[in-house]
């Protein structure tokens, strides 16, 4: 049984006048009339409009398509395709729990526009015949389209040999959800028949960031209760210098002006137990949380110059086989380069019976 099913993309046409760009995350035309600050629904009555003006056409043939996304040190290649949504819990996996308001928000917004307009990222593990299949792709073949946008160059080759493909990725046997969770949670909420545009990539081929949490409007008894639970569950000891500080490698909370590390079993185990507490010990679905990734300086020196009351640093995520025994809270990873909606947006489909 195939895995992954190829679709019907929405592609530029020689008809557009103007040069392509990305702007506040969705694809438009150089001096269209739409201006800045997207909502969702603005941009999908912008990409049905270009529709409309036939800069945008449905490809007439089924296939799938091979992205390649460069930066500066970064080269992530992986492939567009349709998987269905009742796979969840059998062959794609949450590595993080839903919000709930979150999940139902997109289930308002898939109800009433019945499209998808950004793919959602699946990880999995190598396979090197999947990897030399692509690397082959994007260094031998010439793309169909570019785009660049001001951090990312994104590269993309049509690929028509569907069966071939089907075989190939159906050595994968497990997908975890990088990004997307809420999508494709709402969307199965809504029909388990529905297809899912996903952007498959190797776990070799994705970043995993740091992640700074601030937490707001904290009380004096949150904080003690905070503290209290900590000595309780784990090892920690106060920082006495800043500049000790190694950001790689460990899990850092600073309480008003006191920074402690926090240790305990391997850091993989270490993080989902410390995200569980700080997810009990303090409720941050009501907005109280503030969520960065940065580099290494950067969390370093946030960390130690932040004013909040409560404060987080957490290393970057480590993949790891047997991720689908454990969900994280939500807000716990952050991976690495992402799809702008702009990019994919003529890569939707009608993700819904009519």
């Amino acid at each position: 049984m195939y895995n992954i099913y190829p679709f019907k993309a929405i592609v530029p046409t020689a008809k557009c006048p103007y040069e392509y760009e990305i702007k506040n995350n969705f694809l438009h035309l150089k001096q269209d009339i739409v201006k800045n600050n997207f909502k969702r629904d603005c941009g999908i009555k912008h990409i049905l409009s270009m529709m409309q003006k036939n800069y945008l056409v449905q490809q007439k043939r089924k296939g799938f398509y091979c992205c390649n996304i460069t930066a500066p040190g970064i080269s992530t290649t992986g492939l567009f395709a349709l998987i269905k949504v009742s796979n969840i819990g059998k062959i794609i996996f949450e590595h993080e729990r839903c919000i709930d308001y979150k999940r139902d928000q997109y289930i308002q917004y898939f109800k009433k526009h019945r499209l998808q307009t950004s793919p959602i990222i699946l990880i999995h593990k190598d396979i090197e015949q999947i990897n030399l299949v692509l690397d082959n792709i994007i260094s031998k073949q010439e793309s169909f389209f570019s785009i660049t946008d001001q951090e990312y160059k994104y590269d993309l080759w049509q690929l028509e040999d569907i069966l071939e493909y089907q075989k190939l990725y159906n050595k994968v046997l497990k997908f975890l959800i990088a990004d997307g969770h809420h999508r494709i949670a709402s969307l199965s909420k809504i029909d388990t028949n529905a297809y899912v545009l996903v952007f498959l990539v190797s776990e070799s081929n994705i970043r995993s960031a740091n992640i700074l949490r601030e937490y707001v409007n904290t009380s004096d008894e949150i904080k003690s209760r905070l503290l209290s639970s900590l000595n309780k569950n784990f090892s920690i000891k106060r920082l006495n210098c800043v500049e000790t500080i190694d950001i790689s490698d460990k899990i850092y909370i600073k309480i008003d002006d006191t920074i402690y590390i926090v240790e305990g079993s391997e850091m993989f185990f270490l993080r989902l137990q410390v995200l569980e507490l700080l997810d009990n010990e303090i409720n941050y679905f009501n907005r109280r949380l503030n969520f960065y990734n940065m580099d290494y300086k950067s969390s370093k020196d946030k960390l130690a110059d932040n004013s909040k009351k409560v404060v987080v640093f957490i290393p970057a995520y480590v993949l790891k086989d047997d991720i689908k025994y454990f969900i994280y809270p939500p807000h716990s990873t952050l991976f690495y380069p992402k799809l702008p909606e702009g990019l994919v947006s003529f890569l939707q489909g009608l993700i819904l019976k009519n």
